[in-house]
């Protein structure tokens, strides 16, 4: 499912400052309007193009904590 950060953080009731979020794959800051995708099977979230450049290399797990996707 893709969604802006700031859509995911107002549904999941999180109080998260944006300086405390990264994306795990790129490392850089998730800002309010970045588009995001949340993993179903752990609910990490990742920049939307970060994710679909993991799984294009055939990683068919969550790069931050390796469940399956």
């Amino acid at each position: 499912m893709v969604m802006e950060f700031g859509d995911f953080l107002g549904k999941s009731g999180k109080k998260v400052e944006e300086a405390d979020s990264v994306c795990p794959v790129c490392l850089d800051c998730l800002k309010t309007t970045d588009e995001i995708r949340e993993l179903s099977s752990c609910s990490h979230v990742f920049h939307k193009g970060c994710l679909d450049m993991w799984i294009d290399r055939q990683r068919f797990s969550c790069p931050y904590c390796r469940a399956d996707l």
